[in-house]
């Protein structure tokens, strides 16, 4: 599946870059529409569906936030599921997460 053809769904988590203070992180909620102000484990993502458009030259995606992140660094992590059931979690370069900055 990684190339990404018999994808059914796509979800993304989006974290703050930088891991607070007690070596945690701050993940995205949908939900609140904004990073959560309570720390979790790295290991347990927010979970966000995505939206997949194809084309003939592949896809793309998009997510709704419910809310406007701040400036700054953040990462984010994918899990594709296909019709079968199976997840994977790399992009089809190899990568398994992807940094982003919001603003300058």
């Amino acid at each position: 599946m990684a190339d990404f053809d018999g994808v059914e769904s796509l979800w993304v988590a989006v974290r703050a870059s930088a891991r607070a203070r007690d070596g945690f992180c701050r993940w995205w909620s949908p939900r609140l529409g904004r990073l959560t102000a309570r720390t979790s484990s790295c290991q347990v993502p927010e979970w966000m569906p995505a939206q997949i458009t194809r084309s003939d030259t592949g896809f793309a995606w998009r997510v709704r936030l419910r809310g406007h992140p701040p400036r700054g660094r953040y990462v984010v992590i994918f899990r594709a599921v296909d019709g079968g059931g199976n997840v994977q979690r790399a992009l089809p370069d190899g990568r398994r997460r992807v940094g982003i900055r919001v603003g300058g």
